[in-house]
């Protein structure tokens, strides 16, 4: 069984964990198996974990750079130049389950998943959460997407798959109100001289 039930946060969590001896050499991965699977559905995305570390690990499949680790090199490399970077890094750290073990190469179904995830008055465990607007997702969208357009131009990624990405358009609405003019609203006051 390559999942193993655990407790996190008060929170009942599926841990997948690969251990095999190849070649002579102990290979040891684990990870947490995102929030909301049954145990059923993260059985299955433990088998698929299990044998895509076995094809990396036997040389006949190259490793999965995924989201977490573009954000990783990204941060490291060039976090100290952003003006943001403080809310900039909170971000990254409030989103970071959602994207961490997300294949780089694979990103239109997950920036929808994602999308509706953040749009949803409801988390993964079925507590209610504030939705976020579009302006919200598309800033958190664009982060990730500079983190793997990084990742790809300093190699650690093949292909740049982020025009593939569904990012929502923030909203360009201005709410103008017209106000008195200054004339007007000296008029309709009432101005009584002051006797000195």
């Amino acid at each position: 069984m390559p999942t193993e039930t655990i407790t996190k946060n008060g929170c009942k969590r599926f841990r997948w964990t690969f251990e095999r001896v190849i070649d002579g050499t102990r290979i040891r991965k684990t990870k947490l198996i995102p929030a909301g699977l049954s145990a059923r559905e993260a059985d299955e995305l433990g088998r698929t974990w299990d044998a895509a570390a076995y094809a990396v690990s036997t040389g006949t499949r190259k490793p999965i750079f995924t989201i977490g680790d573009c954000v990783r090199v990204h941060v490291a490399d060039k976090s100290a130049g952003w003006k943001n970077r403080k809310i900039r890094l909170q971000v990254l750290a409030q989103y970071a389950p959602e994207y961490e073990n997300q294949d780089a190469q694979d990103l239109h179904a997950w920036s929808v998943k994602f999308s509706g995830f953040m749009r949803s008055s409801v988390s993964h465990q079925g507590f209610r959460k504030n939705p976020s607007a579009d302006g919200t997702i598309h800033n958190v969208l664009g982060y990730l997407r500079a983190a793997i357009k990084y990742a790809h131009k300093i190699g650690k990624i093949e292909y740049d798959q982020t025009a593939k990405m569904v990012i929502p358009k923030q909203s360009d609405e201005r709410h103008v109100y017209k106000a008195k003019s200054a004339a007007k609203c000296w008029k309709s006051q009432k101005h009584v001289p002051t006797n000195k």
